[in-house]
C-alpha cells in the first residue's frame, strides 16, 4: 500500500513530503510504522528519498525508526540503511536508557543475525547501559542469541562478560537462568573461555549462577527433555571451569533439583571438592564425633532403659551405672543440639535457612535430640513417681520406638560415610518405591483370600471347638450347646486358637502362609478351604513371590550399576555443605583461633586445615622408611633400617592411630584422613561382573549418541535459519528487481511521452 501511494503521487513532492512527516498517535511517522512491519528494502529507501530527517524523529517513547526495525526483526539491509542515514541512531536511547541493539537481541521470534549484530554495534552500541544496568549482551544471554553474535559483541566490547547490571548479575547469570532455551549452552561456552573467573561472581543477593540454574532447573517437567538436556549441558560446562568450592557453592549444589543433582554429584570436580573438604580437620572431627555421641546415646539409653523396665515391672532396684547413664544419654542429647544451633546460625547467616529445613536427615537429628532428652527426663523421675499400668505399657513402647528411631539415625550416618553402605540403603529406598503397585495388588489379594477363608469356616465346629479370638487369652471355654460335639476332638485340638474365625486373625494367618508357615490340618475338614489353600500357593507364594523376586533384583541391579555414585555423593554433598556452612559461620575467627597450634610469623592466626598441616611431613618420612633400599643384609645401614621398620610398624603407626582416634581424628596426619575418607566410586559405577561392564559401556554409547543427535539438531538449526535468511534475501532482491523495472519502465513511459512526434 505504501510502495501504491507513493507511485500514485510520485509527480507531487509537497504532497509525498506532507505524507512522510505527518505524525499519527503517539507521534509516530510513516517512517516508524514501516519499520514496525518488517518493511521491504525499497520502501524504507523511497520514504528516506522523501524525507530523510524523519530517521532522527522520535515518538513519545523516544523510539526512532531504527528502534522499531531492531524491536520487529527487520532485515539486515534495512537496519544496515537506517544506520548509514543516521548514525547516531545506533546508540541513541529511549526513555528507558535502551538502545536499538538491545531491541534487537531481546526479539526471541526473530532473533538477529551476528552480520545485523555487527552493523549496530559498530560505534560502541554493545557497551551501552539500560535503566537496570544491562547491556546487550546480558539481553542476549537472557533471550538467547546465536554463538557467532554473541561473539561479536563480546569482541566489540571485551569486559562486558564481567560487566554486572545494577543487581550484580552477569551475563553468565542470565545465560544460566535461561538453561533451558537452546541457545545457552553454546552462550554458557563462549562467556567461560572469555573470562573464566566469572564463575565466581556472586549477585546483590549473594547468589551465584548456579543458583539461578538451580532455580530455573526446577521449573522443568519430566516431559521437556530437550530442556532438561539443555541445561545439563550449562551444568556440565559450568563444572568444567573449575569453580571455587565455596560455601556458597556446595549449598547451591544442593538446591539444584534431584536430576539435575544426580549429574552434579559424579563429576569429578564435585567429587574432589568433597573428597577434599570432608579430610580436612574440621569435618573429619565432626564425622567421628557424630559417630562417638550415636554410639554413646544408644548404648546408654538401652541400659537405662532395660533397668527402669525392670523396676517398673519386677520391682527390681536400680543398678550404680542407672544415673551414669542417663547422664551419657544427656550428654549425647547435649551435643547433638549444639552441633544443630550452630548448623542453624551458619546457615542463616549466609541467608540458607530453607536448606535446613527441607533437609529430610535434620528432622531426623532434631527427633533424636528430643527423644534423648525427654527420656532423660523421664527416667531421672521414674523411682519417685507413680505409675500406672497404662503408664506402663506406654512407657515400653515409647522405649521400643525411641530406639528404633536411634538406629535409624546410625543408619543414615553410615549412609553418608560408606560408599557401600549408601548403596544398599538407596537401592532398598528405590526398591520399596518401586513397589508401590505390587504392593497394593498383594494387600488386595491377602484381604481377598482372608475374607474367603473367614467364610468358609465361619459358624462350623472348627471355629466352635476352638477358642475364639473374643474370649480370655490362654483359655478355651467352648459353648455348653457345643461341648458334647467337639468332646471327641478335644483331645486332638488341644484347644488351640483357630486361625480363620476372626478377619483380623484370618489376616495374620494369610500374611504368615505368605512367609512359609503353613499348617494343612487347619484345611482338611472343608473341599472348598483345601481348593481356596491351593489357589493362594500358586497364586501368592508361587507367582506374586517369584514377581517379587524380579522387581527386587531389576531395581536393585539399577541403583547399584547407575546409581551408586549418585547416592553416595548426594549424602557427602549434604554433609560436606553443613559443615562448610558451620566453619563460615560468624564466630569463624574465633573457631581458628581457639583450634589453631600457634601464629603465623607475621601474627596471623595459622589455619590448621589447609597448607602444611601437623602430621604431614612426619607421616611421610614415616612412610619413605618402606621404600626399597639397596642395602646388603649384611651392612650395619640394613639393620638399621629394619630396627626402624619394626618400631614404626608395631609401635609408631598404631600408637598414632590410636591417638588420632581418641582425638577425633584432630591428631591424626592428613594422609591417615585422605586414607580412611577419600572414596573412589568408579568401581561401583563401571561394575564388578563382565555383564555389569559391558552394560556400563552401552550406557556410554547411548550418551555419545544422544549428544552427537543434539549437536546435529543445532547444526541443523543453524543451517535452517541461514536457508531462511537466504530465502528473506531472495525475496527481497525480487522485489527490488520488480521495483527497478518499474521505475525503468515509467522513465521510459515519461521519456517516450516527452519526445516530440517525428515528422514524416
Amino acid at each position: 500500500a505504501v510502495r501504491e501511494w507513493i507511485r500514485a503521487h510520485s509527480r507531487d513532492q509537497e504532497m509525498l513530503l506532507a505524507g512522510a512527516q505527518r505524525q499519527g498517535e503517539f507521534s509516530t511517522t510513516p517512517l516508524h510504522y514501516v519499520c514496525r512491519n518488517c518493511p521491504p528494502v525499497d520502501v524504507v529507501q523511497a520514504l528516506l528519498h522523501i524525507a530523510p530527517h524523519t530517521v532522527e524523529w522520535t515518538d513519545s517513547f523516544s523510539w526512532l525508526p531504527l528502534h522499531y526495525a531492531c524491536a520487529n526483526g527487520a532485515s539486515e539491509e534495512v537496519l544496515r540503511m537506517l544506520a548509514e542515514a543516521y548514525p547516531l541512531s545506533k546508540t541513541a536511547n529511549d526513555r528507558r536508557g535502551r538502545t536499538p541493539l538491545h531491541f534487537a537481541l531481546g526479539n526471541v521470534q526473530r532473533p538477529i543475525s551476528a552480520a545485523s549484530v555487527y552493523v549496530l554495534s559498530s560505534t560502541g552500541a554493545a557497551a551501552c547501559h539500560d535503566e537496570n544496568g544491562m547491556l546487550p549482551l546480558h539481553y542476549a544471554c537472557a533471550y538467547g542469541t546465536s554463538e557467532e553474535a554473541l561473539k561479536v559483541l563480546t569482541d566489540a566490547s571485551p569486559g562486558s562478560v564481567k560487566d554486572t547490571d545494577n543487581k550484580g548479575r552477569t551475563p553468565l547469570h542470565f545465560a544460566l537462568g535461561n538453561a533451558d532455551r537452546s541457545t545457552s549452552p553454546a552462550a554458557v561456552r563462549l562467556l567461560l573461555a572469555e573470562f573464566r573467573e566469572v564463575v565466581d561472581f556472586t549477585d546483590a543477593d549473594g547468589q551465584l549462577p548456579l543458583h539461578l540454574l538451580a532455580t530455573q532447573a526446577s521449573r522443568l517437567s519430566n516431559d521437556q527433555k530437550k530442556e532438561r538436556r539443555n541445561a545439563e549441558k550449562c551444568l556440565e560446562l559450568y563444572l568444567a571451569s573449575q569453580p571455587k568450592a565455596t560455601a556458597d557453592f556446595l549449598t547451591a549444589l544442593q538446591s539444584l533439583p534431584e536430576w539435575l543433582r544426580d549429574c552434579a554429584v559424579v563429576a569429578p570436580l564435585v567429587q574432589d571438592t568433597l573428597n577434599d573438604k570432608i579430610s580436612k580437620r574440621f569435618p573429619t572431627m565432626i564425622l567421628l564425633l557424630d559417630a562417638y555421641f550415636l554410639v554413646i546415646i544408644i548404648f546408654s539409653f538401652r541400659k537405662a532403659s532395660f533397668e527402669a523396665v525392670n523396676w517398673h515391672y519386677a520391682n527390681e532396684p536400680t543398678g550404680k551405672f542407672f544415673y551414669p547413664n542417663l547422664w551419657f544419654l544427656f550428654l549425647g542429647g547435649l551435643y547433638f543440639l549444639i552441633r544443630e544451633v550452630v548448623q542453624v546460625a551458619s546457615l542463616l547467616s549466609l541467608g540458607l535457612g530453607k536448606t535446613w529445613l527441607f533437609d529430610p536427615t535434620n528432622a531426623l537429628d532434631v527427633t533424636c535430640i528430643l527423644l534423648a532428652f525427654f527420656w532423660f527426663y523421664i527416667m531421672f523421675r521414674i523411682e519417685s513417681a507413680e505409675v500406672t499400668g497404662v503408664q506402663h505399657e506406654w512407657i515400653r513402647t515409647g522405649i521400643a520406638c525411641s530406639t528404633a528411631v536411634f538406629w535409624m539415625a546410625f543408619l543414615s550416618y553410615l549412609k553418608s560415610t560408606l560408599i557401600d553402605f549408601a548403596v544398599f540403603v538407596g537401592g532398598v529406598i528405590y526398591v520399596v518405591r518401586r513397589l508401590g503397585a505390587f504392593i497394593v495388588a498383594l494387600v488386595v489379594i491377602l484381604v481377598a483370600f482372608a475374607q474367603m477363608f473367614l467364610t468358609v469356616f465361619q459358624q462350623t465346629s472348627y471355629c466352635d471347638c476352638r477358642c475364639n479370638h473374643g474370649e480370655n487369652y490362654g483359655e478355651c471355654t467352648l459353648r455348653l450347646d457345643t461341648l458334647d460335639m467337639c468332646s471327641d476332638k478335644i483331645e486332638s485340638y488341644e484347644l488351640e486358637h483357630a486361625p480363620f474365625c476372626t478377619l483380623s486373625d484370618s489376616l495374620m494367618k494369610v500374611y504368615t502362609m505368605l512367609l512359609g508357615e503353613v499348617d494343612d490340618q487347619d484345611f482338611k475338614e472343608s473341599l472348598v478351604a483345601k481348593w481356596l489353600f491351593v489357589m493362594f500357593m500358586f497364586l501368592v507364594v508361587i507367582l506374586l513371590a517369584n514377581v517379587l523376586i524380579a522387581i527386587v533384583t531389576d531395581s536393585y541391579g539399577v541403583i547399584r550399576n547407575q546409581r551408586a555414585a549418585i547416592v553416595f555423593w548426594s549424602n557427602r554433598l549434604d554433609f560436606v555443605a553443613e559443615m562448610d556452612a558451620m566453619t563460615s559461620g560468624p564466630w569463624k575467627k574465633k573457631v581458628k583461633s581457639i583450634l589453631s597450634f600457634g601464629d603465623a610469623p607475621d601474627g596471623s592466626t595459622v589455619d590448621l586445615s589447609e597448607g602444611d598441616v601437623f602430621g604431614r611431613s612426619g607421616w611421610k618420612h614415616l612412610i619413605e622408611l618402606y621404600d626399597d633400599e639397596d642395602l646388603s643384609p649384611v651392612s650395619f645401614e640394613f639393620w638399621c633400617y629394619l630396627v626402624a621398620r619394626v618400631v614404626t610398624g608395631v609401635f609408631i603407626i598404631p600408637s598414632w592411630f590410636l591417638v588420632g582416634v581418641l582425638s577425633a581424628g584432630w591428631l591424626w596426619p592428613p594422609q591417615m584422613r585422605e586414607y580412611f575418607l577419600k572414596q573412589q566410586a568408579s568401581k561401583h559405577m563401571h561394575g564388578d561382573t563382565l555383564a555389569e561392564k559391558r552394560l556400563f559401556q552401552l550406557m556410554e554409547i547411548s550418551n555419545g549418541v544422544r549428544n552427537i543427535q543434539d549437536e546435529m539438531k543445532v547444526e541443523m538449526n543453524s543451517d535452517r535459519q541461514e536457508v531462511e535468511d537466504m530465502k528473506r534475501q531472495l525475496v527481497q532482491m525480487k522485489s527490488e528487481v520488480v521495483s527497478e523495472m518499474r521505475e525503468i519502465k515509467d522513465i521510459m513511459t515519461t521519456l517516450f511521452d516527452t519526445m516530440p512526434p517525428q515528422s514524416e
